[in-house]
C-alpha cells in the first residue's frame, strides 16, 4: 500500500493536534509541527529546490496553495475533537484556517521561521481567549447575545 504525500501532510497535522504533550496548547503543538517540519524541507537539498521552484512559479505557487488548504477540514475536526467542540464548531475551523493561511504568509516572508513565530504567537493568544470549552469568551458568546451598541 503506498500513501501519497498529501495523505501524510494531512495526517501529520492531525497528528500534531491529537499526539501533543499533556498541557500543550493547539497553536503551540501546530507552531512545533509547522517550524519542525519547514526545517526538514529546508536541510533537503531535492525538497528545497522542488520548493524554490514552486515559489517561482506563480501558476505553481498557487496549485500548492490550493492543495495545502485541503487539509482544512480534516484539521478543524482534529481540533474540534481535542476539545470536545461540536466538528463544526466556528473557532476550531477558524483555527485551523488560520494556522493553514499563517504558512502561507510565513514563507513569503524574508524570514520565514520568524514569520511563523510571529503569526502563530498571534494565534496561540486568540485562541487561549476564544477556545471551546475553556471557559471565557468562547463560552460567553455562545450562550448570550452580544449587547447592543450604544450610541
Amino acid at each position: 500500500m503506498t500513501v501519497s504525500p498529501e495523505r501524510d501532510l494531512e495526517a501529520a497535522l492531525v497528528a500534531a493536534v491529537r499526539d501533543r504533550a499533556l498541557g500543550r496548547s493547539i497553536p503551540a503543538a501546530l507552531r512545533e509541527h509547522i517550524l519542525e517540519w519547514r526545517g526538514k524541507v529546508d536541510a533537503d537539498e531535492r525538497a528545497a529546490a522542488v520548493t524554490r521552484l514552486v515559489e517561482e512559479t506563480p501558476a505553481l505557487r498557487e496549485y500548492a496553495r490550493r492543495m495545502w488548504l485541503r487539509h482544512e477540514t480534516a484539521l478543524a475536526h482534529a481540533i474540534a475533537e481535542a476539545t470536545g467542540a461540536p466538528a463544526d464548531d466556528l473557532t476550531c475551523a477558524a483555527l485551523a484556517r488560520f494556522t493553514l493561511e499563517a504558512v502561507d504568509l510565513a514563507r513569503r516572508h524574508a524570514d520565514p521561521r520568524e514569520a511563523a513565530r510571529a503569526a502563530f504567537d498571534l494565534l496561540e493568544h486568540g485562541w487561549a481567549a476564544r477556545a471551546p470549552g475553556h471557559g471565557g469568551a468562547a463560552d460567553t458568546a455562545k450562550r448570550s447575545p452580544a449587547p447592543a451598541p450604544q450610541d
